[in-house]
């Protein structure tokens, strides 16, 4: 490090502010600052925070120290934290019920579901079979009949008439359960006031 001469020192002097010009400068800040508050109708100046006071005094309430709880406090306490417990498990226990019904009702309807499933299958199955041995008869008949390949569509038209009226049948059957002989109600008098 060069040693500091007596010209490298007058000019560190010279950089140091002068008293009177640091006065002046807080002066003008003072004056800016009220001329701010006077100036601006309507604004409002933030105040400082208040500093935070500690507890200190002795029979202040913040250094009061917790008292100490009465045996009948401590029995209700602990009566407290038991039906707490016991609360808690039943909560869970329901909790967990309510989980296993759905987890049950799922798993039925999804078996209910595949089986449906199954049923409409084996229905469609059948319906194919039917149609196939009905084909297959028309043809053998036909056949017997006479000696061309096409079935005869007489006797088509009446199987199929037969089917539909069958249809029908089974259709109106169910119609006709249901009914119920009407129960005769006296007529209801109509009053007329005047």
């Amino acid at each position: 490090m060069p040693k500091k001469t007596k010209e490298d020192i007058d000019t560190l002097e010279d950089l140091q502010p002068d008293e009177e010009t640091e006065s002046e400068s807080e002066q003008e800040q003072v004056e800016e600052e009220q001329g701010q508050c006077d100036s601006g109708l309507g604004q409002e100046t933030i105040q400082a925070p208040k500093p935070f006071k500690k507890a200190t005094k002795p029979d202040d309430k913040r250094l009061k120290v917790n008292r100490t709880r009465t045996p009948a406090q401590i029995a209700a306490w602990e009566k407290c934290v038991a039906a707490r417990t016991r609360n808690r498990g039943v909560r869970k226990e329901v909790k967990e019920k309510k989980v296993a019904q759905k987890e049950r009702i799922k798993a039925k309807s999804s078996e209910i579901a595949s089986e449906e499933v199954e049923k409409k299958l084996v229905k469609k199955a059948v319906r194919v079979k039917k149609k196939q041995i009905l084909k297959k008869q028309i043809l053998e008949s036909s056949e017997s009949e006479s000696s061309d390949s096409e079935p005869d569509i007489q006797q088509v038209k009446k199987y199929v008439r037969k089917k539909q009226q069958q249809k029908r049948a089974q259709r109106a059957a169910p119609q006709a359960a249901p009914e119920a002989p009407e129960t005769l109600e006296p007529p209801r008098q109509q009053f007329i006031f005047m």
